[in-house]
């Protein structure tokens, strides 16, 4: 996780999807980008996993099979766009 932290840059301002969010390292990833005091956006291939995500602290779920996620990552940050896009493998 250093690298999502020291080479991605997050800032508190910042908004950063988590894709393959629901494996333990974007669980994790989850956890840091909140505690970094960046908004967490996780993504998942399927509805089912979203409640489960947002248990685990995302702040936001993207479901790709039924949301675009360039769309909705502009929805959710009013506009301005993730800051990052960090796969959690």
């Amino acid at each position: 996780m250093v690298p999502l932290i020291d080479v991605a840059g997050i800032a508190p301002s910042g908004a950063v999807v988590v894709t393959t969010a629901s494996s333990s390292v974007g669980l994790a990833a989850i956890q840091i980008v909140n505690a970094m005091g960046a908004v967490s956006i996780a993504t998942t291939r399927t509805g089912a996993q979203g409640q489960a995500l947002l248990n685990h602290g995302a702040q936001h779920v993207i479901v790709a099979q039924e949301q675009d996620l360039a769309k909705e990552g502009k929805r959710i940050t009013d506009g301005k766009g993730v800051s990052r896009t960090r796969p959690a493998y």
